[in-house]
């Protein structure tokens, strides 16, 4: 006679059972596949991601190394942005004055290159703001005055009311990190909103177009907030953006 289904499986007492076959927690364990280690990047802005990943995880030395690694090779303008702005989160939350510097005075120098001043004079200006890195900054500040070209000595360019108002809220995530301070969501939810509708003005004067990570932040924000409904409006605002 055949017999199927739970009868056909081996009771406790069978050759089979005594056999040692695992058990389904064994099975388990058995089929998980291995945690694999991530490939090294292999490009700058791939370097720049995964530093990021790792400040947000608090591996702030290995970002640093990473940033370190990479900080030379050739790169589109944008993609070395990215990296010179991690590593400088890098060296604000490590609390490193040399590192700072360097890579605001690297930070500023690129943006002066490819002909957005505006940007790396507020740049300097938040920096100077937030305390921490007024001494990387102001090294920044003097490279930005002494190569403004055009303009008389020692006078550096000024940033807009509107300018400021965008690199300080794109800023604001590196500079909090660094302080070791708290955010307060509803705060943050009006400084991005504020630069948000300051953005369609400057937005010619910046590199890189940081809508996308300020409708990203909002989204966090106003959930962080509570504001589930704000929330959800500023994410499709982003997936309609993105699409």
């Amino acid at each position: 006679m055949i017999t199927s289904g739970a009868s056909s499986l081996p009771g406790p007492d069978s050759d089979m059972a005594a056999a040692g076959l695992p058990d389904l927690s064994r099975l388990r364990i058995a089929l998980r596949p291995a945690e694999l280690p991530l490939p090294h990047p292999r490009s700058v802005l791939e370097a720049a991601h995964r530093a990021s990943d790792l400040i947000h995880a608090e591996h702030l030395r290995e970002a640093r190394a990473l940033a370190e690694e990479f900080r030379d090779l050739p790169a589109a303008p944008a993609e070395r942005f990215h990296l010179l702005r991690t590593a400088l989160r890098s060296a604000l939350a490590i609390a490193d004055p040399a590192q700072i510097q360097r890579d605001t005075a690297d930070l500023v120098s690129l943006l002066h290159r490819q002909g957005f001043t505006a940007q790396a004079a507020a740049t300097v200006t938040v920096l100077v703001e937030r305390g921490p890195a007024e001494r990387g900054a102001a090294r920044g500040r003097g490279a930005l005055e002494t190569r403004a070209a055009g303009r008389r000595r020692g006078q550096a360019p000024q940033a807009s009311p509107e300018l400021l108002v965008v690199v300080r809220a794109v800023a604001r995530r590196s500079l909090a990190g660094a302080r070791g301070t708290l955010a307060d969501p509803r705060r943050d939810a009006a400084r991005l909103r504020a630069a948000l509708a300051a953005l369609p003005g400057v937005r010619e004067q910046l590199l890189i177009d940081p809508e996308r990570e300020l409708r990203l932040r909002l989204a966090q924000a106003l959930e962080g907030a509570g504001d589930l409904a704000g929330a959800t409006t500023a994410a499709l605002d982003l997936l309609e953006l993105i699409e």
